[in-house]
């Protein structure tokens, strides 16, 4: 059976170098380029095994709303609310995002790996991967 990766992140076509060794073990990987694509995306976590986000995403209502955040909040607000939902798969951060303390609390309140975009090879993201998923 086909492992499916629910992977937030706004640069599509970055992607596209990484997930290549991922296709070829056979996952099945779906996207979400925005803050409200992936809210969309998380009314079905379940049918995922594992879920990667990017702490930096667009939040694509927001010219239609009061709030008004830096962008890696929307990542970290995003966290959060998997969390209000229940959300019991590994979660994998990746993200050019630095900052230590907000790296450290997701971490700490379940993430269950960081890994830092920067020069960040595509088989790096599987070893992470097949690591979390033998965990399961």
């Amino acid at each position: 059976m086909s492992k499916k990766i629910l992977w937030i992140e706004d640069d599509y076509y970055h992607l596209q170098g990484l997930i290549r060794p991922l296709l070829d073990l056979g996952f099945i990987i779906d996207y979400a380029e925005s803050y409200n694509e992936a809210l969309e995306s998380l009314k079905n976590w379940q049918i995922y095994d594992l879920i990667i986000l990017d702490l930096l995403l667009p939040n694509m209502q927001e010219k239609y709303s009061n709030e008004k955040l830096e962008p890696y909040h929307y990542g970290k607000k995003l966290f959060y609310h998997m969390k209000e939902l229940g959300v019991n798969k590994p979660i994998l951060i990746i993200s050019i995002v630095q900052f230590k303390d907000i790296i450290n609390e997701l971490l700490n309140n379940g993430a269950s790996m960081h890994l830092e975009k920067i020069d960040l090879l595509p088989f790096q993201v599987k070893e992470a991967i097949c690591s979390l998923l033998d965990k399961k």
